[in-house]
């Protein structure tokens, strides 16, 4: 039973770890439009978030901001596909 536990909390630390690799390696929405200094820039902003809130405020500026980015460039991107928030407050990583 206490192998089960164990095994368990590897588990929870694992997935909230690694919550968001795609950010780490610009896997997200629009990547392709922003340099790798704003890539990373990005995946920085996100993990420093501390309230659902403020991530919320971020991520709409973000998602304007790449959005007249691809306008600009006449690039299609794909539609949005969940919030990072969301994930963020669901392992408590913020409020």
């Amino acid at each position: 039973m206490k192998n089960l536990f164990a095994v368990a909390g590897l588990m929870l630390v694992s997935v909230t770890a690694h919550a968001f690799p795609q950010y780490a390696s610009g896997g997200f929405r629009g990547a392709e439009l922003m340099t790798a200094d704003e890539q990373s820039a990005h995946a920085k902003k996100l993990q420093e978030m501390q309230t659902y809130a403020e991530c919320n405020v971020y991520m709409t500026q973000h998602r304007q901001e790449v959005d007249r980015r691809a306008a600009a460039k006449g690039v299609s991107l794909p539609a949005v596909r969940g919030n990072p928030c969301d994930v963020m407050r669901t392992f408590g990583r913020i409020k």
